[in-house]
């Protein structure tokens, strides 16, 4: 269920990437799980908030203790790499960052959700979807 979410989410990004792309450079797409929306969006910029495929994302390791995920995952996405790399776009389950990342002033001033898909999963509820907001 949770690569079926993942290609879904895939599938919507790739049209809304599709509407918007004449001569626009790659979109940045930062997620926990890069799999599935990596090889689904190969004209998007991937940063892997897991350091697998992304080593400029292990200098935010370790997570501080209280912005840590209490569900049993087996990560926590840090907020700071968010706010200092400033991707386009963040996805991820609300499991990776119930604690952290959507408790963040600076990221949940920056970013602004887009889309949601219900996933009961790992004690969260789903795949969230945030933009950045364009500065006024």
């Amino acid at each position: 269920q949770r690569l079926a979410v993942y290609k879904q989410a895939a599938n919507f990004l790739q049209a809304k990437t599709q509407a918007r792309a004449n001569g626009k450079p790659r979109s940045t797409l930062a997620t926990w799980e890069p799999g599935v929306l990596g090889y689904y969006l190969p004209d998007s910029e991937i940063i892997d908030l897991g350091g697998l495929v992304t080593d400029e994302t292990l200098q935010y390791y370790p997570v501080p203790l209280n912005e840590r995920s209490r569900r049993e995952v087996w990560g926590s996405i840090p907020a700071k790499a968010i706010v200092d790399m400033q991707p386009e776009q963040v996805i991820f389950f609300d499991s990776f960052a119930d604690n952290g990342l959507l408790k963040n002033k600076p990221f949940l001033e920056t970013y602004k959700l887009s889309q949601f898909w219900p996933l009961e999963l790992w004690g969260g509820h789903g795949l969230f979807l945030f933009e950045k907001q364009k500065a006024n």
